[in-house]
């Protein structure tokens, strides 16, 4: 029993009241709107909301900032505890399934395109991809052009799709895009071949500088023959034995001089600086030209792969992770390469071409199934805002 004549002890230390829950969520809620995707505001906003016993809006902003960084995987239980309806208890029950890493998610990468519904998707692909560019081939001038521009557009499409859904969470191969979408077959084409092209222009422009070099060397040839002074007769005769002055006593013999080192012609000078250039860009090419082609995918324009520090800054904000992605994308191109080798070294003209359409077509989607993963699990560390 206390001793009525003593002060009582400090009184327990009370939390927050509701005003000031009300104040902090809104700083909060303020700063989220110019930074929406700072994982770390989205969970301070999450904890405000759950503690104003706002459990919807707890659950949008820990659903972002799952979404945005899967290795937050603390949020899991939050989500299960709040998830209200049953698509919101199945959408945790899938994020719950995510590998926590992009290293981890490309486990199952070669497995995706024959998962569920693929594996007739793929079939079907490579198919209609045979038998386009069998008409293609066959085809008349400006007929066969076309049906090989349709059969690019068409499956560009559906490698961008890929991409998309892969960012949006989806797990399996989507439907064939709809031919209808007809306004995108020139911007689906241009983001691929554009990012192809600005990946590898220090590379094209130095060869244009070496061929142009080479056959000026060549045209200049014959001009310095012609220009070349040419010995008089008089010069090239004999001296008259009539006429022959007296000897003149021999001087003592001059000392030899030493041997000229070889000059580098110009030429010779451009063609190594070229091969050096065209050496070092192909390997930043090699580097640039997935982020690239990523950047043009998920920004939505075939020219957002022109703007340098933009995509180099990306490539430095997940360097670990995009390091990875490179590994993988190259050693996947890789052996698309070697099994089309293999079906063209079976040289049976059914299987070579449809087998070599199913292998281009399974590849590509691998590489963009790839990007998709990369994105998806470092779009906190990119910051970009293509929504």
């Amino acid at each position: 029993m206390a001793d009525p004549g003593k002060p009582a002890g400090p009184a327990p230390a009370e939390g927050p009241s509701r005003q000031d829950l009300e104040e902090r969520w809104k700083d909060v809620v303020e700063a989220l709107a110019e930074r929406p995707r700072d994982v770390h505001l989205c969970v301070q906003a999450g904890d405000l909301s759950e503690q104003l016993d706002r459990r919807p809006e707890a659950w949008n902003y820990y659903h972002r900032a799952m979404t945005l960084d899967p290795s937050k995987t603390f949020l899991i239980a939050k989500l299960r505890t709040l998830a209200a309806t049953q698509a919101q208890k199945d959408d945790v029950a899938k994020m719950s399934r995510r590998p926590a890493s992009f290293a981890a998610s490309l486990s199952g990468v070669l497995k995706y395109p024959v998962r569920g519904k693929g594996l007739p998707i793929l079939i079907l692909g490579a198919l209609f991809l045979w038998i386009g560019r069998t008409l293609a081939a066959h085809g008349i001038g400006t007929a066969g052009m076309t049906i090989a521009f349709f059969i690019s557009a068409y499956m560009a499409m559906f490698y961008i799709d890929v991409c998309h859904t892969t960012v949006g969470g989806d797990d399996e191969l989507p439907e064939w895009p709809d031919p209808l979408r007809l306004h995108e077959f020139g911007i689906d084409v241009g983001k691929f071949t554009v990012a192809f092209f600005v990946s590898f222009l220090p590379v094209i422009v130095i060869i244009l500088i070496a061929m142009s070099s080479l056959f000026s060397a060549r045209d200049e040839d014959p001009t310095e023959m012609a220009a070349r002074p040419v010995p008089s007769p008089a010069a090239q005769a004999e001296p008259d034995d009539d006429d022959e002055p007296a000897p003149v006593p021999a001087a003592a013999p001059a000392p030899l001089p030493a041997p000229a080192r070889p000059e580098m012609s110009p030429l010779a000078g451009t063609m190594i600086l070229s091969a050096i250039g065209i050496f070092v860009f192909s390997i930043v090419g090699l580097v640039y030209l997935p982020m690239a082609l990523l950047a043009n995918v998920v920004m939505g324009s075939p020219f957002t792969c022109f703007n340098f520090p933009f995509v180099f800054g990306s490539i430095g904000s997940a360097t670990r992770d995009y390091m990875i992605c490179l590994a993988s994308y190259f050693v996947t191109s890789l052996i698309m390469v070697g099994a089309e080798l293999l079906v063209k070294a079976a040289d049976i003209l059914l299987f070579t071409g449809i087998g070599l359409a199913f292998i281009e077509l399974y590849g590509m989607t691998v590489l963009m199934r790839e990007l998709g993963l990369f994105y998806r699990m470092n779009q906190a560390k990119l910051g970009w805002m293509a929504d």
